[in-house]
């Protein structure tokens, strides 16, 4: 199960990275990803701030993405 939790955070961390660096827009993740990326890190986090408690600040962008995705909700983003 760790490594289930790992690889889906290491995931949306790297898509965080991409997102916070502005290499791919906000708006393509969140309105494609939005919905996933909050509901995956409501359940991860207790996981990931327990890591960082023993280790390193692991997943920082993961976060900052989940948090850009809890502000901009999916609907908002979409093309009309």
């Amino acid at each position: 199960m760790k490594r289930d939790i790992r690889r889906v955070s290491l995931f949306y961390d790297d898509v965080g990275k991409l997102v916070a660096h502005g290499v791919v827009e906000e708006s393509l993740i969140i309105g494609s990803y939005g919905l996933n990326i909050v509901n995956m890190w409501d359940v991860l986090a207790p996981y990931i701030y327990k890591e960082r408690i023993l280790t390193t600040k692991a997943m920082l962008y993961f976060e900052d993405l989940a948090a850009r995705a809890k502000a901009r909700p999916m609907e908002s983003v979409h093309a009309h």
